[in-house]
């Protein structure tokens, strides 16, 4: 372990020498972190540029690795934003649910980035439970610089507001005022107790692919290396989701 950060194993050999470029990095950033001097913040300015590019591209460190890049930029105030893009799909089958839909854009984008994009909206069957309500659907894209973990926690807090009770003891699906899931971030694939991104089922919906092509079809899933549009097709998801007609 390094500054904090955690190696882990890969197979690719390109990602091996990319990775000790990346401990030799991060060696010279913690012999020369407290130096002031102007050509020593640029140095480390380049260098945590160089390490974060690697990282989204090969997805060989910790999910905190961004986390702790900004956390050194603002130590050495070198005014760098590491900006990333998220996908996030948002559900309701409990009161007003397009009013809901309207109130969660808007807080994400008050306390999560800036939302460059939006689905339509989608009117689908439960999914994987039974509910007197249909729920409504829709897909955002945002710009953050809020790590995968940190925006987890800020969807987490809108849920709430917005109505929705968690059970921690209760298992499978319910219906929810709100529903807020990170179905990828950039291209990370991060495996953790609390999060898994990309979302483990968005190839197994309808409800969530549909939205997703509407504003991405092109964007390509890190695991199973096939864009949106491909996912689509071969989903074999048989519930019925329609375009949202407002009532």
């Amino acid at each position: 372990m390094l500054c904090g950060l955690t190696f882990t194993v890969v197979s690719d050999e390109e990602a091996i020498e990319d990775t000790i470029l990346i401990m030799n990095m991060i060696n010279r950033i913690a012999n020369n972190k407290a130096d002031p001097r102007k050509d020593a913040k640029n140095v480390l300015k380049n260098d945590f540029i160089t390490i974060y590019n690697l990282y989204k591209r090969f997805n060989i460190l910790n999910v905190y690795f961004a986390s702790k890049i900004r956390f050194f930029l603002n130590l050495h105030k070198t005014n760098v934003n590491m900006i990333g893009h998220s996908f996030i799909l948002l559900g309701s089958n409990l009161g007003e649910r397009e009013s809901l839909l309207k109130k969660a854009i808007s807080m994400i984008g008050e306390s999560c980035g800036e939302v460059v994009a939006c689905s339509k909206i989608y009117e689908t069957e439960p999914w994987g439970f039974v509910a007197e309500n249909n729920f409504l659907n829709q897909v955002v894209m945002i710009k953050t610089e809020l790590d995968p973990h940190d925006l987890l926690k800020e969807l987490l807090s809108i849920e709430a507001i917005l109505g929705r009770q968690r059970d921690e003891n209760k298992k499978g699906y319910a219906s929810r005022p709100m529903d807020l899931d990170i179905l990828y971030y950039d291209d990370l694939v991060i495996n953790d107790e609390d999060l898994v991104v990309p979302h483990p089922r968005l190839h197994l919906r309808r409800f969530t692919l549909l939205p997703l092509c509407d504003i991405s079809s092109d964007f390509e899933h890190p695991i199973f290396n096939k864009t949106n549009k491909t996912l689509l097709e071969e989903c074999e998801d048989a519930s019925d989701v329609m375009i949202y007609q407002n009532k």
